[in-house]
């Protein structure tokens, strides 16, 4: 399988996957997704009848703020099985270790968390030569800074 995200039909996409019961049965679909609706979808939230809007959270979820050390942080890919299904996919993932614990974050989350926190800035990022309207970046040892500058 090609790595996600990646380009399908001149766009580009990711697979998404939905558990859910139909007719009594547990099941698994693969869904490909153009990668600008992310925006409302919430890793480990459920949805109802197809609506992506209005995601509900599982029980004793919980909102925290962690410092990322970069001396804690570790990147891994790893290929797993989607639970239920035949499908398999590469994990890539970042682990960071905040206060003896350990927090997973997908690479795709933390990239459109930087880049995109919003459907605006992520359709931005595929349309030809728009980053230059709306980024600025300047190089630091160690960091970068990209400012968003947008006009109204």
């Amino acid at each position: 399988m090609d790595r996600s995200p990646f380009r399908y039909e001149k766009k580009v996409v990711l697979p998404v996957y939905f558990s859910g019961k139909v007719n009594g049965y547990y099941t698994t679909e693969k869904l490909i997704f153009d990668w600008t609706v992310l925006t409302p979808l919430i890793i480990q939230h459920y949805y109802v009848d197809g609506v992506i809007t209005k995601p509900i959270a599982p029980n004793q979820t919980e909102e925290i703020i962690i410092t990322i050390d970069p001396n804690y942080v570790g990147y891994f890919e790893q290929n797993y099985s989607i639970r239920g299904t035949n499908y398999t996919e590469t994990s890539q993932t970042f682990v960071i270790k905040y206060n003896g614990e350990r927090f997973y974050l997908p690479l795709i989350e933390v990239l459109r968390g930087i880049i995109a926190p919003n459907a605006f800035l992520l359709n931005c990022l595929f349309e030809m030569n728009s980053l230059p309207l709306y980024f600025t970046e300047q190089y630091e040892l160690r960091f970068i800074t990209i400012t968003l500058h947008i006009f109204l």
